[in-house]
């Protein structure tokens, strides 16, 4: 199965930001580890998006 995936340029940076990726990271690692992540523990977005407020 074969997905495709539209994202800017800023989407990406976020992303890269979110889950702490360095700014060098080619954009579809990004999105690779960032669905990984999710898959593997869902929860960790929600810890991820309270350590970034605090």
């Amino acid at each position: 199965m074969k997905v495709e995936i539209d994202l800017t340029k800023t989407q990406i940076n976020k992303l890269r930001r979110l889950i702490g990726l360095q700014t060098q990271t080619k954009p579809e690692v990004v999105l690779k580890s960032f669905i990984k992540m999710v898959v593997n523990d869902p929860d960790q977005i929600e810890i991820i998006q309270y350590e970034q407020r605090n």
